[in-house]
């Protein structure tokens, strides 16, 4: 019987074994996955300074921007000479991004600080395939030219630059390279009112056809010098017997309208203001300018339409006219045309009339044929002007389709924007 007794304990301690292995701990349930937040769309762009304005003084008389193939962002501006009015000594820079952000980026000087003076009127261009820099600009007849030499860490003339009288000074100057990489340069001249275009062979500086290009007609330098794919080199003029620039080509000898005029759209009988010509992306040349009330126009080269070859892009005109209550017969204007790579045009300008100085940059849609600016933030505040104010702005792209803005301020400082 004691025997029995035993037995039944222990049959329950095995069942009981038996059961809590049958039964799993249960394993705590993972937490509910979080659901993806979507990701906040990237903010619009916006301007940026990023040319110190302790680096430029105050009293700058012209600036010009350029970005090369390299993607290296190059400014040239004049900086007051202390009895000069309208020129100074020229200071050229390099931008270099910081590694860390805009608070490391710097703007180191291609040779001596104002090591180029006493100029104005600027103009640069890279060399295709070096990047190296060039500069144009006035202190003489024709205006001086050189380029950076890296090793020596110097400016070098480009050719002989004869000494020339100093009432003998150009009013405007273009450069520019050929298909063939020889330096162009365009400029109008003060004394007689003519314009010419030089190209460098190796040795010397020669005539593209004879001064004043279009038959001797009176005129001065219009927007920039550009050259078609094929070599051909085309300016545009300013006569002073018309209300708009004259497109011009070189075909070897002599130069000659490029297509049919222009469409009389700008109703102003002051002549055209302030041209840009400029080549997109395909090689097609474009050409903008303004008048006395400042009205834009933008107008497309197309060789479908003999006869009407130059034809308005979006409606024109662009911008104004002013209030009748600005001074008309004291604006000036200044343009510049720019592409990205997907070739949608960008024009900037920036008008001084008495007592306002403003610009801004607009951007053209095709999709709805207009152009609107680009930023509200871009435009400058108006600020009273000077008699030596002249308007200068220059736009470029890099390869990523950054936007670079160089210009004046409203002391004068010249001061560089990216998009």
């Amino acid at each position: 019987m004691a025997k029995r007794a035993c037995a039944v304990p222990l049959l329950l301690l095995a069942i009981a074994s038996l059961a809590c292995r049958a039964a799993p701990v249960p394993r705590p349930r993972p937490p509910p996955a979080k659901r993806r937040q979507p990701r906040p769309h990237p903010p619009p762009p916006r301007w940026a300074t990023i040319f110190p304005a302790e680096l430029s003084s105050q009293g700058n008389f012209e600036v010009a921007l350029m970005v090369d193939r390299a993607d290296s962002v190059v400014i040239a501006h004049t900086e007051p000479s202390g009895f000069e009015s309208f020129s100074g000594r020229v200071t050229v820079r390099r931008f270099r991004p910081g590694l860390r952000g805009p608070a490391e980026a710097k703007w180191p000087t291609l040779g001596p600080r104002g090591a180029l003076g006493f100029a104005a009127l600027l103009s640069l261009a890279a060399e295709p395939g070096s990047n190296t820099p060039y500069l144009a600009f006035q202190d003489s007849i024709p205006p001086r030219v050189v380029r950076f030499n890296g090793t020596a860490g110097a400016w070098v003339d480009v050719g002989p630059n004869p000494a020339q009288p100093v009432n003998l000074l150009s009013t405007r100057t273009s450069l520019a390279f050929d298909n063939i990489t020889r330096p162009l340069l365009a400029f109008s001249r003060s004394d007689d009112s003519k314009v010419e275009v030089l190209r460098f062979d190796g040795g010397a500086w020669g005539n593209l056809g004879a001064a004043g290009l279009a038959a001797g007609v009176p005129g001065s330098l219009a927007g920039s010098l550009v050259v078609l794919p094929d070599g051909t080199p085309l300016v545009a003029v300013e006569p002073f017997v018309q209300p708009f620039p004259t497109p011009l080509a070189f075909d070897g000898s002599v130069w000659a309208p490029l297509g049919g005029p222009l469409p009389a759209i700008l109703s102003s009988p002051s002549n055209g203001r302030g041209a840009s010509l400029a080549l997109d992306r395909a090689g097609v040349p474009w050409l903008a300018y303004g008048d006395a009330t400042n009205q834009l126009v933008a107008l497309r080269f197309t060789s479908s339409a003999p006869g009407n070859e130059w034809q308005p892009v979006g409606p024109a005109p662009l911008a104004g006219p002013f209030p009748p209550d600005v001074q008309l017969l004291q604006v000036t204007l200044a343009t510049c045309l720019a592409f990205n790579s997907r070739n949608v045009p960008h024009l900037a300008y920036q008008m001084i009339s008495q007592p306002q100085f403003n610009s801004t940059i607009l951007r053209y849609s095709a999709d709805s044929n207009a152009w609107a600016p680009l930023s509200p933030d871009v435009v400058i505040p108006s600020f009273p002007t000077t008699v030596s104010s002249r308007p200068a702005v220059t736009i470029a792209f890099d390869s990523k389709d950054v936007l670079y803005a160089a210009f004046l301020d409203s002391s004068r400082t010249a001061v560089v924007y990216r998009w």
